[in-house]
């Protein structure tokens, strides 16, 4: 599913968490039976910090980029394309970048990336085909907002 790499860090946090409060079960999770209190304390410890760092980690890069593209859209500080889709090239249903050119200017994406900004490939319902007329609001290769002319 595109996307659901994004919940790796709160499940992980979910298990460290769950595994710090109720230690029978790490034991019994990764079948530990002579290990010392100290030692699986601190692997469930070092479970949940890391799941937490990833979490946030991921979570900030992501916030960072929505911000600078909200504030992108915002001030203006974009450029258009206006102009029909050529060169299109879909983008498969096992991680294929969707790439295509308008008004000159070269677009590629996935869904498969964390990359922010438009990326609805054609194999998961999105609606670039060859021809299209469009209007796209993108900071370099970025889409920040796309118009579908009717």
């Amino acid at each position: 599913m595109p996307g659901s790499y994004s919940l790796i860090g709160p499940v992980l946090t979910l298990c460290g968490a769950i595994l710090v409060v109720r230690p029978r079960l790490f034991r019994k999770f990764f079948q530990v039976k002579n290990a010392s209190d100290g030692f699986d304390r601190q692997w469930r410890w070092f479970m949940l910090i890391f799941a937490l760092s990833w979490t946030l980690i991921f979570y900030m890069s992501s916030w960072g980029q929505y911000s600078n593209a909200a504030h992108d859209l915002k001030s203006g500080e974009y450029a258009m394309a206006t102009g029909q889709i050529t060169d299109f090239n879909p983008g498969t249903s096992d991680k294929g970048l969707e790439q295509f050119t308008v008004d000159g200017q070269h677009f590629s994406y996935s869904e498969y990336t964390t990359k922010i900004g438009f990326r609805q490939t054609r194999a998961h319902g999105g609606p670039m085909h060859e021809g299209l007329r469009v209007r796209i609001a993108h900071r370099g290769p970025t889409i920040l907002r796309l118009e579908i002319e009717e």
